[in-house]
């Protein structure tokens, strides 16, 4: 493993350690370039992020509970992952 692969890797991990919710997205048997399902990988996506509502839904209402956000912050950090 290269060192510039070991600093992406560390990255996604710091980024997605400060994430509310995480998306994650079961693509593992999808070849980077195979765009003939492309609307299969779509629909994987949609459920996920449907199957995630709840988990988003909980985490905003607790935080519009506390305080207000100020208008540049980020609210609500979510990310997709793919795996």
């Amino acid at each position: 493993m290269r060192s510039a692969d070991i600093s992406r890797l560390r990255l996604k991990d710091h980024i997605l350690s400060a994430a509310d919710v995480v998306i994650k997205v079961d693509l593992g048997d999808v070849y980077w370039m195979d765009f003939t399902i492309f609307d299969e990988v779509v629909n994987r996506g949609r459920k996920a992020a449907e199957d995630a509502l709840p988990k988003i839904r909980e985490v905003l209402a607790r935080k519009t509970t506390k305080v207000a956000p100020k208008k540049d912050s980020s609210f609500l950090k979510l990310h997709v992952r793919e795996e």
